[in-house]
């Protein structure tokens, strides 16, 4: 009886112990961003309580057709410079993308509220232009 509680403790302390493991292997093996990838950062307005989104921006051809932008959505605030583009928008299911030099285009989205969103188009390239589309 004794074996069998001490076994069964050891088999619980070993199923905790991989399980905690296997929750930081994922972090282990993230994907480092490759130089091609453009960068993005969001930041929601209104609940500030929520942590601003980070990540790797979308990419596909920049001569791609952008869906227009529905009257329902309102953007100001548009920022261009070297690397970056930057616009706040407020919306429902909208997405904001940036055309970069290195001929691609980066989408990140969907948002639903408030946002400054943030794309930075990969290492040696700058942004050209860039606007948000939805609704």
């Amino acid at each position: 009886m004794r074996i069998l509680k001490s076994l069964g403790v050891i088999v619980a302390t070993m199923m905790l112990a991989l399980g905690i493991g296997a929750g930081l292997a994922p972090s282990a093996y993230a994907v480092k961003a490759g130089p091609n990838d453009a960068s993005y950062s969001a930041e929601n307005l209104i609940d500030r309580s929520e942590a601003p989104r980070t990540g790797t921006a979308s990419q596909g051809a920049t001569n791609d057709r952008l869906p227009p932008q529905a009257e329902s959505l309102q953007c100001r605030d548009a920022y261009l410079s070297g690397p970056t583009f930057a616009i706040t928008c407020s919306g429902n299911r909208f997405y904001v993308w940036a055309d970069c030099s290195n001929g691609y285009r980066y989408t990140v989205g969907p948002f639903n509220g408030t946002y400054r969103v943030t794309i930075t188009c990969p290492a040696g390239s700058r942004a050209l232009q860039g606007g948000a589309y939805g609704s």
